[in-house]
């Protein structure tokens, strides 16, 4: 989950990657044109690789309008992120049956209902799981995590296609203990197709401090590969792909 084109090129040099997600803050942090820093990771990826890009309209035919512009300068393996909201199920609705691939990038901390709008027009679910005890998930972001971890098992029964990532964050969840308890849930979730750790990273603190905002979570501290490569090590022996 990432725009800078170095690190791509890097990672791509040396690891197994399927693809690359992006979002518009993160092509925002580059201070170049979206589509130039799209167009160099489609470059790096090569045509088969997946890249996640997401629509960014307000309206339904906006984003539809926006999916064909991505579709026609990045490749057909290019997967348009929509939002769950009503003009983004009447624009999914419409891709779907034009053969545009969809996916729904969410926390899951939503009524199931919202959730089931959006089942028939999407093909893959990008569903963040920050941690599994619930006070914990309470006490760092704000909100408990039982409806979270529900409507995950309630998308792997209908099976729904599902990627999880997990945001891996210092002094948060950057244990194995941890880990474990996420692999463990991953693993019981029928549909799981690929599980992407996500290390934390310090490209929003400029954001902050740009807009005036004191934020949340407030550290210099970074997980090492070394500690990634463990925590992989824990998802795989799950049977998970990372």
């Amino acid at each position: 989950d990432d725009a800078n084109v170095e690190k791509i090129r890097r990672i791509y040099e040396y690891y197994p990657v399927d693809g690359v997600s992006t979002n518009p803050s993160i092509l925002a942090k580059s201070g170049r044109d979206p589509y130039e820093v799209l167009k160099e990771i489609r470059s790096i990826i090569g045509e088969d690789g997946e890249l996640f890009v997401q629509a960014t309209a307000a309206t339904a035919e906006g984003m539809v309008e926006e999916a064909h512009k991505i579709v026609a300068v990045l490749g057909k393996t290019t997967l348009i992120k929509i939002p769950c909201v009503p003009e983004g199920f009447k624009a999914m609705k419409q891709l779907k049956k034009e053969g545009i691939h969809t996916a729904v990038d969410t926390c899951g901390n939503v009524p199931w209902e919202n959730i089931e709008k959006a089942l028939p027009y999407c093909d893959t679910w990008l569903y963040d799981i920050k941690c599994v005890d619930s006070e914990n998930h309470r006490r760092y972001t704000g909100s408990r995590n039982e409806r979270i971890l529900e409507n995950l098992e309630k998308l792997g029964r209908i099976g729904a296609n599902i990627w999880i990532r997990v945001p891996v964050i210092p002094d948060f969840n950057d244990n194995l203990e941890e880990m474990k308890q996420i692999a463990a849930i991953a693993s019981s979730v029928s549909g799981v197709s690929r599980v992407t750790l996500m290390p934390y990273h310090t490209l929003g603190k400029s954001k902050y401090a740009t807009l005036g905002i004191v934020p949340g979570y407030n550290t210099d501290k970074t997980v090492s590969q070394s500690k990634l490569a463990e925590f992989k090590a824990v998802f795989v022996d799950k049977g998970l792909e990372v």
